[in-house]
């Protein structure tokens, strides 16, 4: 997944007591958005969320969108579902 990318990725180990989750408060399958200053902008847990869902899909993208647009100069565009 990571390799030959650039992403921001974290690896903790079981030997180090996982010092990054602890140190976030994470727990299994929790997302992180940071802004460009690296101070987290929103997290939530994604396991309630289904990607074949439209709604889902949507709304998720929507809130990639809205962060980019609130931290960087953006088109305006916005996905909207059609029902």
């Amino acid at each position: 997944m990571v390799d030959g990318r650039i992403l921001p990725w974290t690896e903790d180990l079981q030997s180090e007591s996982y010092p990054v989750w602890i140190g976030w408060g994470a727990g299994q399958r929790d997302v992180y958005f940071l802004n460009r200053d690296g101070v987290v902008d929103t997290t939530f847990n994604i396991t309630p969320y289904y990607p074949d869902d439209p709604e889902d899909y949507v709304y998720i993208m929507n809130l990639i969108l809205e962060l980019r647009a609130d931290d960087a100069p953006s088109s305006g565009l916005m996905l909207i579902s059609k029902k």
